[in-house]
């Protein structure tokens, strides 16, 4: 599951329910992992921003790239990890979310 880094907050909302996933990859148009979003992420910015309804509809109207991880900042796994491996791992990090990615795609 990905979008475009320059998609708007409300898209990747869309995404994240139609997909029924609680994080998304951000990836370019020909599939390089620029980043991950939570619906935490999305959460905080709504949060951040403000309290009226301009606001809001000002926070759905940012892009992916204002609140993701970006990718060399990201905990991830690759296929050859073992699920013992990245179990042990993501309790380390305390991260509930970690990306698959092969060859940084």
């Amino acid at each position: 599951v990905s979008v475009l880094p320059s998609a708007t907050i409300n898209q990747a909302m869309e995404k994240l329910v139609s997909d029924r996933v609680g994080s998304c990859l951000a990836s370019s148009e020909i599939g390089e992992v620029k980043g991950v979003f939570t619906a935490r992420d999305i959460l905080k910015k709504m949060v951040q921003q403000g309290n009226s309804d301009k606001d809001k509809a000002q926070a759905l109207r940012c892009e992916v790239s204002d609140i993701m991880t970006p990718a060399v900042q990201m905990f991830y796994t690759t296929p050859e990890d073992t699920l013992k491996q990245v179990r042990i791992l993501m309790r380390s990090l305390g991260v509930r979310n970690m990306p698959v990615i092969k060859d940084g795609l």
